[in-house]
C-alpha cells in the first residue's frame, strides 16, 4: 500500500527521528520532512501536502 509520512522538523511533541523510524517500517514509505513545520498542519503548507498527497496517487510506472 502506498504511504507517505509528512514530518515537521520542528516539532516539540514527536521527535524527527519517530518520523523517520515509521518511514523505515512502512515497505516503500516516502518521507518528507518539513523545515520549520511543527505539529500541526499550518494552511501556508496545504499546496505542499496535496503535491505530495498527488505525487503517492500518479501511477508509477
Amino acid at each position: 500500500m502506498p504511504s507517505q509520512v509528512i514530518h515537521g522538523l520542528a516539532d516539540p511533541l514527536v521527535p524527527i527521528a519517530h518520523g523517520r523510524a515509521l518511514a523505515e517500517a512502512i515497505p516503500g514509505a516516502r518521507l518528507h520532512e518539513i523545515e520549520g513545520m511543527g505539529h500541526d498542519l499550518p494552511p501556508q503548507l496545504f499546496e505542499t501536502f496535496a503535491g505530495h498527497i498527488a505525487a503517492l496517487a500518479r501511477p508509477r510506472t
